[in-house]
């Protein structure tokens, strides 16, 4: 499936992407020029960008990977380059949040929007949610590497768009108490901030864990 990588400097971190054929690496290259890197190690993957044929028409569709499991899936390569870049972005700015602690968290999940508002998902990194079944229920993913949080506020930032935070579930889990669930979820923030801590206590019984259904779960937390 893998033909070869692209490295690319993300702040203090070197990444590599996987690529499926030249025309795809050539893009990679051009789309993340800014994170350009001269490092050709070879390390295990933290992306992978790469085209398949789908539907009668054969129409070329774009994956975009997350280590090994399929993360996304877009209408064309440019909007998979597009998610790719801003996960680039969210990775440089974990860096400035940990040297600057200006307050917020960068916390490790999903995020998905209906009616305005957000919820956070930490699940098994292989889940592939299916988004027909989120257009059912009016959700939406918000595409992101790490949302950050500005606990102060109750908000949810991903590039330059904002949303109220309405719960935080924890799917793949066996049912943790109110407090065990809290804990875990203080753990997904980077860097520890009292601020977070906080703002999962303001939530109260909107953060806990569930081995319902993901599509279940985001329901009721976005409720």
């Amino acid at each position: 499936m893998w033909v070869g990588q692209v490295n690319l400097q993300a702040g203090n971190h070197l990444l590599a992407v996987d690529y499926d054929d030249e025309a795809v690496a050539e893009k990679i290259r051009a789309r993340c020029a800014p994170w350009s890197s001269d490092d050709e190690r070879e390390i295990p993957a933290a992306f992978g960008v790469r085209t398949v044929k789908v539907g009668f028409l054969r129409r070329t569709a774009a994956l975009l990977h997350h280590g090994a499991p399929i993360r996304a899936r877009f209408d064309d390569l440019d909007d998979a380059l597009d998610v790719l870049v801003s996960f680039l972005g969210e990775i440089e700015q974990l860096d400035m949040l940990s040297s600057e602690r200006p307050g917020d968290v960068a916390v490790d999940a999903r995020a998905f929007v209906r009616n305005g508002k957000m919820a956070l998902l930490h699940a098994p990194l292989t889940l592939d949610i299916d988004e027909r079944r989120l257009a059912k229920l009016a959700i939406e993913e918000i595409h992101t590497w790490r949302p950050r949080v500005d606990p102060a506020a109750g908000t949810v930032t991903v590039g330059d768009r904002s949303w109220p935070l309405a719960g935080v579930v924890m799917v793949g889990h066996s049912a943790l108490s109110l407090d065990d669930a809290r804990r875990h979820v203080w753990a997904l923030g980077s860097p520890s901030e009292v601020g977070w801590a906080e703002r999962i206590d303001a939530l109260g019984d909107r953060v806990g864990t569930s081995e319902l259904d993901v599509y279940d779960a985001l329901d009721d937390a976005l409720d």
